[in-house]
């Protein structure tokens, strides 16, 4: 064989071992980040979207999301008990997430924004306006999502 399509083949290799190695870094990295939601002790997610299990209606009227523990087959006073846990340790989570999102908002923001300036500092006039319109719509869009989860949970 040639030297140079021995070389092509190589580079080959390498560029689809580099491709195989990212698709799986890129699976790793979303199963490692779907699972780093907060859980309840009862075995819910705090913070998450509503199970999938579905949603169930408790006395008052109001969602509640299905437990693992609902299916354990629990006595009333037992349930009643681990109501009152999974209630007070919600709150904490609540607590928790207000500090978090207190702490690391305002750098994550700034970080978006800096991203933002430099693509922007590519673009010609034209594409700046366009990407400029985009991100507003993004940016309602999302605020618009945010604003229907907050008053989905009052």
């Amino acid at each position: 064989m040639e030297r140079t399509t021995k070389a092509r083949l190589a580079s080959l290799g390498v560029l689809l071992a580099v491709l195989v190695a990212g698709f799986a870094m890129g699976l790793a990295w979303e199963r490692r980040s779907g699972s780093l939601r907060v859980e309840d002790p009862a075995g819910g997610e705090a913070g998450a979207e509503r199970s999938r299990e579905g949603d169930d209606r408790d006395g008052s009227g109001k969602r509640r999301r299905r437990l693992i523990i609902d299916r354990v087959g629990l006595a009333p006073e037992q349930e009643e008990r681990v109501d009152s846990i999974v209630r007070i340790h919600r709150q904490g989570m609540k607590e928790l997430q207000r500090e978090f999102r207190a702490e690391y908002n305002p750098r994550y923001r700034a970080l978006i924004q800096e991203t933002r300036d430099e693509i922007r500092g590519l673009l010609t006039p034209a594409q700046r306006s366009t990407y400029d319109s985009l991100l507003a719509e993004r940016d309602r869009r999302r605020e618009r999502e945010r604003e229907e989860r907050k008053s989905r949970r009052r």
